[in-house]
C-alpha cells in the first residue's frame, strides 16, 4: 500500500551497480522511488532508523558482515518493513525461501517489472499480516497471563461443591451464584454433562484404576455469550474403588474455536470465489486461448461442460460463444490498450444455440510463468428481461398510486364531514392522520399538519397526554380494543368537553400490532344532562324515602289505635280481631322499614323480611317452647309482590302459634320458600301441631284468615294446597316471575 502522497520510499541494500539501475527503472512503475542506497547490511539497519521508509528491496549477495537473509529478518521485525529480496541465481531462489521464511518474497535476476510488482504487494501484505499477528499475539500473551483453568468438584448427585475463582473472569458468575446451579444450568448441550459422568461411571465399574475422560463443550456466560472449554473431567475413587466425588479443570478454548471457524470460513470463502460464484469464470491461456480450468456456472451459463473445453482452444469455431466476431475483436483491443475491460456487453452463444445476453469483464495475470486471460461473465438476459418487466409495474404502481391517492383524498374529505373526531397513530404513538374535527380539537388546523407529531406537540395539556399515551400502550400491549371510555378533553380553544373515546389496534398481515385508531365525540350536553337527572333522581329517592318514612309512620299510629281501643274491648274474639288486624297492619309496616332502610327504595329482601316478621310473632304470641325455622331463597322483591306474601305468613304463622300448640305444648313452624324450577316457587308453613278436626273444610273459607289466604293466593296466581296430617300444612306453588329479583340462600331457625 502506498502512502497518502501516492509515491513510496524505499531502502535498496545491493551487491553490484546492475540491481541499484534495474530498481530505478522498474521501481517507479509500482510507485516508489529510491529514497536510499545502502552497501552493506549494517548500512541498511542504520538506514530504517533514521529514514522514514515504506520499502526495503534487498540483495541476498550484497557485501558486509551482515548477510542478506539476517538483514532481511531484521528489517521486517525490527523496522516492520515490507521487504523483497533478489537473489543471483535462479537455482537458490528455494534455498533462499526457505532461508529467509518467505516463500514468496524472493526475485532472481533478471529483474522483471511484473514479478517486481507481485513480489512488492506480496511483502506489503505479509507485513500488514505480521503486524496484525503480532498485536493477536500480544492480545494472546496478555490473555494467558491473566487466565487460569477453572477447577470444578461435584458430588455423586452432580451438585457442585467447589468451583474456583476464575469462574467470574470466565463466565460471569461468582463463585456463589455458580454453585447455586445444576450443571445443565450452564452447559448448551446438556446431555453433554449427563453422558460425561455415566461415562465415567462406567470407567469406574470397568474397573479402571483412575477414572477419566475429556470433552469440548460450550457453556453459556451469564451475558448470555457462548464459552467454549476443554474439560477434564475425573472420577474420584475411595480405597474401596467406590467413587465419591467429581474433579473437573475447564480451560478455555474460546478463541482456537473461533479461530478455527474463521479459517473455515475463508476456505469456504476461496472456494465460493471460483466454484460457486454464480458468474461464469473462466481462466485462459492468452497465447492460444486454451481454457485452463472453468466454473459450474460456465456450463449453467453456456452448456457446456468441463470435459467439453478444458484443453480446447475457445478460438476454434465449435467453442466459440461470440454471436458478433467484432465483439470479440473490440474486446481483444480494449484489453491491448489497458490491460483489462469491466462490464463490456455483448450477446453470446450457447451450446444449444441460444442466444443470451452476458457482462464480461477480463484482465490478463500471469500464472505460472504464462500470460492468462481471467474472465467474469453475468448472464445479463434475465435481468434485462426483469428490468423491462419492471419498467412495465413502475408504470402501473404509478397509476395504481395516483388512483390511490385520489382515493384518499376523497377519503380524506369524507372524513371531515364526520362529526366524530378521527385519528390514527403509529406503534410509537406518533400520529399518522386525523380528520378535520381532530386536527380543530388538537390546534393544528389542518389534518395534513398532524402527521409525525405526538400528543405532546399538540393543544393538550402534558398530564392529558400522559393519559392518552398509557391508554394507547394499553391496548396495543392487550391487542384488545377499550370501547366508549368516557374522559375530559381540554380543547385548543380553551373550552373542556366530555367525550367518548373508542381505541382500537391495527395489525399487519402477521398479525402484529402496528399502531391504534381511534374515534371519539362530544358527549357534554349528554354529561350535563345526565347531572341533571341524577340531581333530580337524588330529590326523587329522597321524597320517595319519605314517603316510605311516612307510611310506616301512619301505620305504628294505625297499630297504637287498634291497640288502644282494644284494650277497652270486653270480648275475648272482639279483642283477638283486633290483635289479628294489628299483626296485619304490622306485616305491612314492616315492609315499608325495610324499604325505608333498603339503598334501593324499591325492593326488600323477602328471605330476611320473614324472618323479622317470624320473630316478631312469636314475640306477640309469647311461645318460648315454639321454634320457628325460616328456610328461604331471599328474592329481593317490590312492595306488590312483598306485601301479600307478608299476609300470608303472618296469618299462617300466627293461626299455627295460636292454635296448633294447646297449653305449654312444644313444637316447630317451617316456613320454606324455595325453588321448584326454573319457573316455578314454592311457599310453605307447615307445623306439627295438633292439626285440624276430621272433616274439616279448607276451601268453604270459614275464617277470615283462610280467606285472606285464598284472596292473597289469587293475587300471586298460586294454587293453595292444604295437608292436615301430623299437623297443618298449607302450600301456595306460584310462577317465579312474580319475584322478579336476584335469589340467595338463606336459612334461619328462630328457637
Amino acid at each position: 500500500m502506498l502512502p497518502t502522497g501516492g509515491v513510496g520510499r524505499a531502502l535498496v541494500l545491493a551487491g553490484t551497480p546492475d540491481i541499484v539501475r534495474a530498481l530505478r527503472r522498474c521501481l517507479p512503475l509500482s510507485g516508489y522511488r529510491i529514497e536510499c542506497v545502502a552497501h552493506s547490511g549494517e548500512e541498511a539497519i542504520v538506514s530504517s532508523r533514521t529514514t522514514r521508509l515504506d520499502l526495503a528491496v534487498i540483495d541476498l549477495n550484497a557485501p558486509g558482515g551482515m548477510d542478506g537473509a539476517t538483514v532481511c529478518r531484521h528489517l521486517r521485525s525490527e523496522a516492520g518493513l515490507p521487504v523483497v529480496c533478489v537473489a543471483s541465481e535462479r537455482g537458490t531462489k528455494e534455498a533462499r525461501c526457505q532461508e529467509i521464511g518467505d516463500p514468496c518474497a524472493v526475485l532472481t535476476k533478471p529483474l522483471r517489472k511484473s514479478d517486481l510488482r507481485f513480489a512488492i504487494g506480496t511483502a506489503i501484505y505479509r507485513a500488514k499480516l505480521e503486524r496484525k499477528l503480532k498485536a493477536s499475539e500480544s492480545r494472546h500473551k496478555l490473555l494467558t497471563d491473566n487466565v487460569s483453568d477453572v477447577i470444578m468438584a461435584l458430588d455423586m448427585e452432580r451438585r457442585f461443591t467447589y468451583v474456583s475463582p476464575s469462574i467470574t473472569p470466565a463466565l460471569g458468575f461468582t463463585v456463589e451464584e455458580f454453585m447455586a446451579k445444576r450443571p445443565e444450568d450452564f452447559i448448551v448441550d446438556a446431555r453433554q454433562s449427563r453422558h460425561l459422568s455415566s461415562t465415567l461411571i462406567d470407567l469406574a465399574k470397568r474397573g479402571v484404576p483412575d477414572p477419566s475422560t475429556t470433552a469440548t463443550m460450550a457453556f453459556r456466560r451469564k451475558d448470555g455469550g457462548i464459552a467454549w472449554a476443554e474439560v477434564k473431567a475425573r472420577l474420584c475413587l475411595d480405597q474401596n474403588h467406590k467413587p465419591f466425588e467429581f474433579i473437573g479443570v475447564a480451560r478455555d478454548i474460546t478463541e482456537r474455536r473461533l479461530k478455527e471457524e474463521a479459517l473455515r470460513l475463508s476456505e469456504e470463502k476461496f472456494y465460493k470465489a471460483f466454484h460457486i460464484s454464480p458468474d461464469s469464470m473462466t481462466i485462459n491461456r492468452l497465447a492460444d486461448g486454451v481454457y485452463l480450468d472453468v466454473n459450474d456456472s460456465f456450463t449453467r451459463i453456456t452448456g457446456y461442460s468441463a470435459a467439453d473445453v478444458l484443453g480446447r482452444s475457445s478460438m476454434v469455431d465449435d467453442l466459440s460463444v461470440w454471436v458478433h466476431n467484432e465483439d470479440r475483436t473490440r474486446l481483444a483491443q480494449a484489453l491491448k490498450e489497458s490491460g483489462e475491460v469491466v462490464g463490456f456487453q455483448a450477446e453470446f452463444k450457447r451450446k444449444d444455440g441460444k442466444i443470451i445476453i452476458g457482462s464480461m469483464s477480463a484482465k490478463l495475470v500471469r500464472m505460472n510463468d504464462e500470460d492468462c486471460l481471467l474472465t467474469v461473465t453475468r448472464d445479463l438476459t434475465e435481468l434485462i428481461r426483469m428490468q423491462e418487466d419492471l419498467k412495465r409495474e413502475v408504470e402501473q404502481r404509478k397509476h395504481v398510486a395516483e388512483e390511490l391517492a385520489k382515493r384518499e383524498q376523497m377519503l380524506q374529505a369524507v372524513m371531515n364531514y364526520i362529526p366524530d373526531r378521527i385519528f390514527w397513530k403509529d406503534r410509537d404513538s406518533v400520529l399518522q392522520g386525523c380528520n378535520l374535527n381532530y386536527a380543530i380539537d388538537a390546534g393544528v388546523g389542518l389534518p395534513e399538519l398532524i402527521v409525525g407529531k405526538s400528543d405532546y406537540d399538540l393543544s393538550w395539556k402534558k398530564e392529558q397526554s400522559d393519559g392518552f399515551r398509557a391508554m394507547d400502550k394499553l391496548v396495543m400491549e392487550s391487542k384488545q380494543a377499550i370501547l366508549r371510555y368516557v374522559e375530559l378533553v381540554h380543547q385548543a380553544n380553551g373550552k373542556s368537553a366530555w367525550v367518548e373515546t373508542t381505541k382500537v389496534p391495527m395489525f399487519d398481515d402477521e398479525g402484529e400490532v402496528v399502531g391504534i385508531l381511534g374515534t371519539y365525540h362530544d358527549i357534554t350536553p349528554q354529561k350535563e344532562a345526565e347531572v341533571k337527572i341524577r340531581a333530580a333522581l337524588r330529590e326523587k329517592e329522597v321524597l320517595l324515602k319519605e314517603i316510605h318514612h311516612r307510611v310506616r309512620n301512619n301505620m305504628q299510629v294505625v297499630i297504637s289505635l287498634l291497640s288502644l281501643q282494644g284494650s277497652r274491648v270486653r270480648d275475648d274474639y272482639d279483642r283477638e280481631i283486633f290483635r289479628d288486624t294489628q299483626l296485619r297492619v304490622r306485616s305491612m309496616a314492616l315492609i315499608h322499614d325495610r324499604l325505608y332502610q333498603s339503598g334501593t327504595l324499591a325492593t326488600i329482601d323477602l328471605g330476611r323480611y320473614l324472618v323479622e316478621l317470624s320473630i316478631a310473632l312469636r314475640h306477640v304470641y309469647d311461645r318460648n317452647g315454639v321454634t320457628i325455622d325460616v328456610d328461604a331463597n331471599n328474592l329481593h322483591v317490590g312492595i306488590d309482590a312483598a306485601i301479600p306474601c307478608g299476609l300470608i305468613v303472618n296469618e299462617l304463622v300466627s293461626n299455627a302459634l295460636e292454635h296448633a300448640f294447646i297449653g305449654d305444648r312444644k313444637g316447630l313452624v317451617k316456613v320454606s320458600l324455595i325453588r321448584i324450577d326454573e319457573e316455578t316457587l314454592s311457599l310453605e308453613v307447615r307445623d306439627n301441631g295438633i292439626g285440624v278436626p276430621d272433616g274439616f273444610a279448607f276451601e268453604g273459607g270459614k275464617t277470615f284468615g283462610l280467606e285472606l289466604v285464598s284472596i292473597l293466593a289469587q293475587q300471586l296466581d298460586a294454587n293453595l294446597m292444604f295437608s292436615g296430617k301430623s299437623g297443618l300444612s298449607v302450600t301456595l306453588v306460584f310462577p317465579a316471575k312474580v319475584f322478579d329479583g336476584i335469589e340467595t340462600q338463606a336459612n334461619v331457625g328462630i328457637a
